[in-house]
Parts: C-alpha cells; structure tokens; sequence
C-alpha cells in the first residue's frame, strides 16, 4: 500500500513537469515582406514531383503557403508532408532530415487536431491543414500561422527541408527549401533549386519504386 502511494506522489510530481514541456506555438508576426522560400520536390517519374512555395504575408503574420504535387500514388495515402529540422545532405538520403521542426516540444507523439493548431508540432503540416488522397494532383494554399522568415527564430524553415510520406510515416520524397534563385536557402542537396534524388523505401501495394504513379483522378483543393 506504501509503494502504491510513493508511486502515485512520484507521478503526481513529474506530470505537471512533463505536461510542462510542451508550450503552445505562438503565432507569428513581424515576418518581413517579400520573403520567399520554395522546395522542389525531385523531378523523378517514379516518384511525387511539384514545389512546397511559402511566403510573407502582406501584414507580416504567418506565412501563406502553396503546394501543387502531381504523380502521387493510387494506394498509400493520405500523405502526409512536415518540415523538418535539418536540410538534406548531398547523398540525397531523406533520413538526413531528422526529425520535425518541434520548438515548442509538441512531439511526434501527439496526434495534431486542425482545430488546436497551436499545440501541433509547428512543422507537421499535414496534421494542421490536411494530408493528400491517394492518387491525385494536389494544389492547396493557406494561411499558417506558426512559421517564421525570420532567421534565427525558433520557427524559421528557410534552411530546413520538406518530406512527405506515407500514412504510415515511410518516407516517399523530400526537398530542401531555398531562396529563388538560389540566393539563401540550404546549400545542401543537388544543387538544383533545393531537390535532391530521393532515396525512398517502397510501401507493399503501392506503385513508388517501379513505373510512374498511376494518377486515378484529379482533385484539387482550395483554401
């Protein structure tokens, strides 16, 4: 009985301090205008292509971003795509990525709701405004409002890199994000705009890794 309640005292201490851990991320401002940063994806007939493009918004808060992927695979959705911490080195390996842009320490481990942005882990951008359906040409722009332009702040992606992945989290393709260009941006990868030669790892069922991804119907999403 003694234990059991040494137990519960231990767990009722270091609750509050894990809870403490993860803050909400809060909303950006002061972005400076005119900043622009773009990912291509690989331009591999096998695999996904298209750019992630996000931008300043005109009063500096938040970004806007756009997304326009097309060759996606008929099975293996919905895809997600996140920002990750690190850009991809020059192998073309999309685990050099590491994990995703975390700042606010919301973990891979918490499930993102759309409606709570603020609580998601700022570079889980599938989970804060939807991933992509299974073989379709996706286009979709928002508004997020939790990422900088700002180098240095703990939001900035411009020297980060995008992956997308299936829904079970196998990565398919990956990007790093530059200037246009080529002015900024990472420096790393092939050197053509921020694309790298995705090393990918093929999901059963799926069409990635063999002949072009069979586009089953198109769709396109608007926000």
């Amino acid at each position: 009985m003694r234990s059991s309640s040494l137990a519960l005292g231990l767990l009722a201490t270091l609750l509050p301090t894990t809870l403490s851990q993860s803050t909400p991320a809060p909303i950006v401002t002061g972005n400076p205008r005119g900043a622009q940063y773009i990912a291509t994806l690989p331009n591999n007939a096998s695999l996904p292509n298209g750019t992630f493009i996000i931008s300043s918004t005109s009063d500096g808060n938040g970004v806007y971003v756009q997304v326009n992927v097309s060759n996606l695979p008929a099975s293996g959705g919905p895809f997600l795509y996140h920002i990750h911490l690190n850009p991809i080195d020059s192998s073309g390996n999309c685990s050099t990525a590491g994990s995703h842009l975390d700042p606010y320490n919301a973990t891979e481990a918490f499930v993102c709701d759309p409606a709570n942005p603020q609580m998601c882990q700022v570079g889980d951008m599938s989970g804060k405004h939807g991933g992509i359906a299974n073989g379709t040409n996706y286009t979709v722009s928002y508004v997020d409002q939790y990422l900088s332009t700002q180098y240095g702040t703990p939001a900035f992606f411009g020297n980060r890199s995008i992956v997308v992945h299936f829904a079970n989290k196998t990565i398919l393709t990956c990007a790093n994000f530059t200037m246009p260009g080529g002015a900024g941006g990472s420096g790393y990868g092939s050197g053509n705009g921020g694309a790298v030669s995705a090393v990918v790892i093929p999901v059963a069922g799926s069409s990635v890794g063999g002949a072009a991804a069979t586009v089953t119907n198109l769709q396109t999403v608007t926000a």
